[in-house]
């Protein structure tokens, strides 16, 4: 089994790695590492204000951070809500770039609680395999993708004071869903690095 230095990255890791039984991948994992982005973790943060353009009205969307439990990169894709539907589409999205997804796991803080996934992907067949797993509450720093939130929000915050003199909970003005989306991409780079 991979054994890492932290207690805390060993429950997470051991959780994460070990496939559901019903995987076609039953081999033992200390052999058998799962291709790039087939084991992901999802965890939304705060909503940001976006306007379309300048004579447009204000609209909440949500970052959501996507990272792989494995190889250890993260991204940020821009959602319009945080529904179990949008979640959905931006699963099938990643799998259509970036190949099968095996495990998906989400945090007990967040509202895309597993059944409500299951529920909503319950008849696409390029999801079926899906296993989705959720931490147990309290568990925040259990989740590949919670550690990474605290360097990318402190990324996120240094960017928009630097270069918008704002801050990531009241953007003001609120910025377009690209410029949003490049500085997501921007931060993701420091942290993958």
């Amino acid at each position: 089994a991979v054994e890492w230095s932290c207690a805390g990255c060993n429950t997470a890791n051991k959780q994460a790695l070990s496939l559901p039984s019903c995987s076609p991948y039953k081999a033992d994992l200390a052999t058998y590492l799962p291709p790039p982005a087939s084991c992901l973790s999802l965890d939304p943060l705060g909503f940001v204000y976006v306007k379309r353009t300048t004579n447009s009205k204000e609209i909440k969307y949500w970052p959501v951070i996507v990272c792989d439990m494995i190889y250890h990169y993260v991204y940020v894709r821009l959602v319009h809500d945080i529904k179990a539907n949008t979640i959905r589409h931006l699963l099938l999205q990643h799998q259509a770039e970036r190949g099968r997804i095996l495990l998906l796991t989400v945090d007990a803080g967040s509202s895309l609680t597993p059944q409500k996934l299951k529920e909503e992907i319950a008849g696409e067949r390029m999801l079926d395999d899906l296993a989705i797993l959720q931490f147990t509450p309290r568990g925040q720093h259990r989740s590949a993708s919670e550690r990474r939130t605290a360097i990318l929000k402190k990324s996120i915050a240094a960017t928009l004071k630097k270069h918008y003199n704002q801050s990531l909970n009241r953007a003001t003005p609120p910025l377009h869903p690209m410029e949003w989306q490049s500085l997501f991409s921007m931060c993701c780079a420091v942290a993958n690095e």
